[in-house]
């Protein structure tokens, strides 16, 4: 059984692509017939996996706003429980509960709301069931900021049978925060798609570059979102637009439940309107599978973004890119496939903000035969540590009786 502590079968391009690589080995390594269940927010609407993936109500409730002042969906005076019934059901038969994504994210945190208590609850409920508890991928993006979320992710550290990581660097917090000796280092699985290319999104002829630009929409106010949207278009406008080339504006997510700004396109739409150059901007407003953004990273000249798995993409095809923004969990990703100094948004918002980050970019692009080359030869490296670590956790699951 899969859950994924933050956004699977979200809309979200970046995390599909680490769902892709885990639902791939478990269905490689398992027998055909083995059921595999998501537990996720919408699962009417699966857009991952094939006909074979099952899917199951997790403990969410629709959106943010029908869940303002309540608890987990099951846990309110006149609330349903079937679905809770059906999860624990699932739990208890399953042969691991596998808990992917980032689950030590402290945005909301309180009895029984937001993320890190909703993971302790579906590891209180696995250990119950005697049911193995698999975390996946853990990166730290977005630690416990307070020592209560510390003490939580301590729990479900412990609580663990094996612990896979996205990178190195997080290895040594891990050991600080639990003594469980379960932990196998690995990369992010975004590294070990094998998403075919798929022409898909409305096609512009080359030369462009993709720009792929999320808004810190829990963070953000309206005066740091405009700031920054002008900032971007500054770039985009010098950078790209000027030296003969389009913007085609990609989005990652296009999930809008919880908040207008959680969708990329909004931020792409801010950009474009205060760019001087607004008529060398192709904004992409479709819903764009793994394959199909992969597919434009391919014929793209560049890329630039402040999301990690743009920066993967584009070590992926060999396209050479700049990423920036949030240290912890863009900084990981650009010290394993990039030189020089990582760029963040303390920086970014600074007078001389913009220039420095027109400088990565003009020095990524003089040298950019040469760069793309050496993030190819160490995104394939990370390709074989994120493989290595899906074995281990798929022989761990066929361990399990």
């Amino acid at each position: 059984m899969i859950a994924g502590a933050s956004v699977y079968n979200l809309r979200n391009v970046s995390d599909d692509s680490m769902f892709e690589p885990l639902y791939r080995a478990l269905r490689e390594g398992l027998e055909a017939d083995e059921p595999i269940t998501l537990l996720c927010r919408h699962p009417e609407d699966r857009r991952i996996g094939d006909d074979r993936l099952e899917t199951v109500q997790n403990l969410d409730f629709p959106s943010k706003e029908a869940s303002l002042g309540r608890r987990f969906h099951g846990f309110n005076t006149g609330d349903s429980v079937a679905h809770l019934h059906e999860a624990a059901s699932r739990i208890r038969t399953a042969r691991a509960l596998i808990i992917g994504g980032d689950p030590f994210i402290e945005i909301t945190l309180g009895a029984f709301r937001g993320l890190l208590p909703y993971v302790q609850m579906l590891v209180t409920l696995a250990r119950f069931e005697g049911t193995p508890v698999i975390l996946f991928g853990v990166h730290l993006g977005r630690p416990p900021e307070s020592e209560h979320g510390r003490e939580i992710a301590r729990f479900i550290l412990d609580n663990a049978s094996l612990i896979t990581t996205r990178e190195d660097s997080v290895v040594p917090t891990l050991q600080e925060w639990t003594g469980n000796p379960a932990i196998v280092p690995g990369a992010d699985a975004g590294f070990s798609t094998h998403a075919t290319p798929e022409p898909g999104i409305a096609a512009v002829l080359p030369p462009y570059a993709v720009a792929t630009i999320r808004s810190l929409y829990w963070t953000w106010r309206a005066p740091e979102r405009e700031d920054f949207a002008a900032r971007c278009a500054e770039v985009l406008d010098a950078e790209i637009a000027e030296q003969g080339m389009r913007v085609r504006m990609i989005p990652h997510c296009t999930y809008d439940n919880d908040h207008e700004w959680e969708d990329d396109r909004g931020m792409h739409r801010l950009i474009k309107a205060y760019s001087a150059h607004a008529e060398w901007y192709d904004l992409v407003e479709t819903e764009p599978t793994v394959p199909e953004v992969i597919d434009a990273h391919t014929k793209a000249s560049f890329v630039l973004s402040n999301r990690r798995h743009a920066g993967i993409f584009a070590a992926l095809t060999q396209t050479p890119f700049v990423i920036f923004g949030e240290r912890s969990h863009l900084a990981p990703i650009h010290d394993i496939l990039s030189e020089g100094p990582f760029l963040d948004y303390e920086q970014f918002f600074r007078p001389k903000g913009t220039r420095l980050l027109r400088a990565a970019i003009s020095t990524c692009r003089r040298h950019e035969e040469r760069r793309a080359e050496i993030a190819r030869e160490k995104a394939l490296e990370q390709r074989q540590k994120s493989d290595k670590a899906l074995r281990a956790l798929v022989t761990f699951v066929r361990e399990q009786d």
